[in-house]
């Protein structure tokens, strides 16, 4: 009995002497069981599922159909194996009184420095040794439809101790050590109903989150940055203004954080898919990095990355007719940028 993932309730452990180590990379992980009601019994569900998390345990709910029927499931841990499940869900039953089935848990599981980050289909869980904490509960009924852990993509920050993720038209930040998730920027801030994608990435040092608002066909795309703390939000690249005609299609941060590395094209038309590949400072400067031969048909595209000292981006090129395009990998060192 080892390879325990997520701890559930302190004495579970100090009865049975396992260890909460970190998250194994497992392609099945198993939870227990313990409730199952139909959709029109829900509040019954949630009353068990509140009262399990409010004493600790890592709980969650997530949809079942039954006889043709919508149910809810009220399922408890995360454990890199069947065995283990099975283990403490005899531990389980003895000590709460109810009755248990070990089953496949559609969780996603984020590993951290001294701890993991868990999503499960209604909320977002910590765990850092014996203690387990739910730090963002999604929407009810959650716009991914009960679909978060194949959906919330956790951006983990350089030190490995938090996270960003996108949900909805907001961004968030949470670390190991906090009790709730900090909304970064999104809803009214912005003047939109949704931002589509935007990918959080962090600064080099983890004090900033850069991202962009919008990732649809033809529409003009703004880089946001704001300080990972929830403050100082603002358009660093702003494309809303009625006389732009760009959107952002790519972007990085430099390793001295003092800008970011950026591609913008032309927002309408199938043909302008990058450009030059430009710089801008904290400040708002923009200097172009390095321009595009335009007369050959040529543009930069991404995604952008920087690795082993230099700059990793794409070159994408058309024939006289623009019927055939040709796309290559290039690099540049960052001491020439």
């Amino acid at each position: 009995m080892k390879n325990l993932v997520l701890a559930v309730a302190a004495m579970f452990f100090a009865a049975f002497g396992w260890s909460a180590g970190a998250v194994a990379s497992a392609d099945k992980l198993y939870s227990i069981q313990v409730r199952a009601v139909p959709l029109t019994e829900k509040a019954d569900g949630m009353a068990t599922y509140r009262a399990l998390r409010d004493k600790g345990y890592l709980t969650y709910i997530y949809p079942a159909e039954i006889d043709g029927k919508p149910w809810l499931r009220v399922a408890v841990g995360v454990f890199d194996s069947d065995e283990d499940a099975a283990a403490f869900g005899k531990f389980f039953s003895t000590n709460v009184g109810l009755d248990h089935f070990v089953a496949r848990a559609p969780v996603r599981v984020t590993a951290a420095d001294g701890g993991n980050f868990v999503v499960t289909p209604n909320a977002l869980w910590t765990r850092q040794g014996e203690r387990v904490r739910e730090v963002f509960v999604f929407d009810d009924p959650p716009p991914e439809g009960f679909e978060a852990p194949g959906r919330i993509k956790l951006k983990p920050s350089p030190d490995g101790k938090a996270v960003a993720f996108q949900y909805g038209d907001r961004v968030y930040a949470v670390g190991l050590d906090n009790d709730k998730a900090k909304r970064v920027a999104g809803g009214a801030i912005f003047g939109l109903e949704h931002i589509y994608g935007p990918t959080p990435y962090w600064s080099p040092s983890g004090r900033y989150i850069a991202f962009h608002d919008f990732l649809e066909f033809e529409v003009k795309t703004s880089l946001w940055v704001a300080l990972a703390d929830g403050g100082a939000l603002r358009a660093l690249v702003d494309n809303r203004p009625a006389e732009s005609q760009t959107a952002l299609k790519a972007f990085v941060w430099h390793p001295t954080e003092d800008r970011i590395l950026f591609i913008e094209a032309y927002a309408w038309g199938t043909m302008a898919e990058g450009g030059d590949i430009q710089s801008i400072d904290m400040e708002g400067t923009v200097t172009t990095v390095i321009a595009a031969d335009n007369q050959a048909r040529q543009q930069f595209i991404g995604p952008l990355r920087i690795e082993d000292g230099y700059l990793h981006y794409r070159k994408l090129e058309f024939d006289a007719g623009y019927d055939k395009r040709t796309v290559s990998n290039a690099r540049i060192p960052i001491a020439d940028l």
